[in-house]
C-alpha cells in the first residue's frame, strides 16, 4: 500500500449488527444482522446491472486515495487525536465498531452465526466463485487447486459444483487433506513429500496436465507452477491473491504470449480493536 494509504483501520471480511443508522438510509434498521460488503453495489449504475462486471461506478468515483481501486476511502469517518483515519475497503472490519454505507451492506437472515457466516463476504465468494464464474470449470475436467485456506477450499467445492470429475488438492500441510476431500477433493499432493517440482508431478498424475488451474496461495513461484502444470491449451490463469509489482510483473513477464486474467482479491481475517466513531447521515454503525 502507497504511504498515502496511511494510517488506515484494515479488515474487509466481516459480519455484524446494525446499532445505528443515518437519516437517509432506507434498507436498514437497528438490530439487523448485516455482512460488509467489499465490492459496492448501488444496484443503478450500468455496471452493477451488467451480468459482466461487479465493479460499482460509485466505488470507483469514492475510493481513489489508494492506487489500489476500493482498497481506501477518501470520506473520512474515524480519527485518532484530531488525525484522520482511513478504512480499507470504506469497510475497517478489524475495528469493533465502524461506519459504513448501506451500498456496502448485506442483509443476512436474522438466526445466520455471525462467527461462521463472516467467511461469505470474501474467502468463499473469491474461491467458489474463481472456480465457477471466473474459470468456469467444466464438467467432467480435471482440476488442480493449491493452497487449502477458506478460498482453497471454496475453490474446491465450486470445481465439485461445477462436475469436475478430478480435483487435485495441493498444500504442505497434509491436516488439511481431511478436509478438503469434505468439499471434494479427490486427490492429494504435498509437495514437501516430492524431490521434484510439483507442476511435472502433477503433469505426471494427469498424463499431461491439468484442465483447470486455481492458484489460491498468492505466491508467485506457485502460480508459475500452477501455469506449468496446466495442459497446453489452457491459456488462462485465475490468481486469488495480491501479489507485489515485482511478482506482478514476473508472471506478466512469464506469461507474455498467454492472456492473465489477475483476480485482484484481498484476503484478511476478523479481530476486534475499539475503535469508534458517530454515524452521519449516509452511514450505519455496526458492531462486530
Amino acid at each position: 500500500m502507497p504511504k498515502d494509504g496511511f494510517p488506515v483501520v484494515l479488515g474487509h471480511e466481516a459480519t455484524g449488527i446494525v446499532e445505528s443508522v443515518g437519516s437517509e438510509v432506507t434498507e436498514f434498521k437497528n438490530g439487523d444482522k448485516v455482512m460488509p460488503v467489499f465490492f459496492t453495489q448501488c444496484r443503478e449504475c450500468h455496471f452493477c446491472k451488467s451480468p459482466k462486471t461487479n465493479h460499482c461506478v460509485k466505488a470507483c468515483l469514492t475510493a481513489c486515495v489508494s492506487i489500489i481501486c476500493r482498497m481506501c476511502t477518501i470520506d473520512f469517518r474515524f480519527s485518532c487525536k484530531g488525525k484522520k483515519i482511513l478504512q480499507l475497503g470504506g469497510l475497517g472490519t478489524l475495528a469493533e465498531y465502524t461506519v459504513v454505507r448501506q451500498i456496502n451492506l448485506a442483509k443476512i437472515h436474522p438466526d445466520a452465526p455471525l462467527d461462521k457466516v463472516c467467511l461469505i463476504g470474501c474467502a468463499i465468494g473469491t474461491g467458489y466463485g474463481s472456480a465457477v464464474n471466473i474459470a468456469q470449470v467444466e464438467e467432467g475436467s480435471t482440476c488442480a487447486v493449491f493452497g487449502l485456506g477458506a478460498v482453497g477450499l471454496a475453490a474446491v467445492m465450486g470445481c465439485k459444483a461445477a462436475g469436475a470429475k478430478r480435483i487435485i488438492a495441493v498444500d504442505t500441510n497434509p491436516e488439511k487433506f481431511e478436509k478438503a476431500k469434505i468439499f471434494g477433493a479427490t486427490d492429494f499432493v504435498n509437495p514437501k513429500d516430492h524431490s521434484k517440482p510439483i507442476h511435472d508431478i502433477l503433469v505426471e498424475m494427469t498424463e499431461g496436465g491439468v484442465d483447470f488451474s486455481l492458484e489460491c496461495v498468492g505466491n508467485a513461484s506457485v502460480v508459475v507452477s500452477s501455469y506449468k502444470e496446466s495442459t497446453p491449451n489452457q491459456y488462462d490463469l485465475k490468481i486469488k491473491g495480491l501479489l507485489s509489482k515485482p511478482d506482478l510483473e514476473r508472471l506478466i513477464h512469464a506469461f507474455v504470449s498467454s492472456r492473465l486474467d489477475y483476480c485482484n482479491v484481498l484476503l484478511t481475517g476478523l479481530s476486534k480493536r475499539a475503535l469508534r466513531q458517530n454515524s452521519t447521515s449516509r452511514t450505519l454503525l455496526l458492531r462486530s
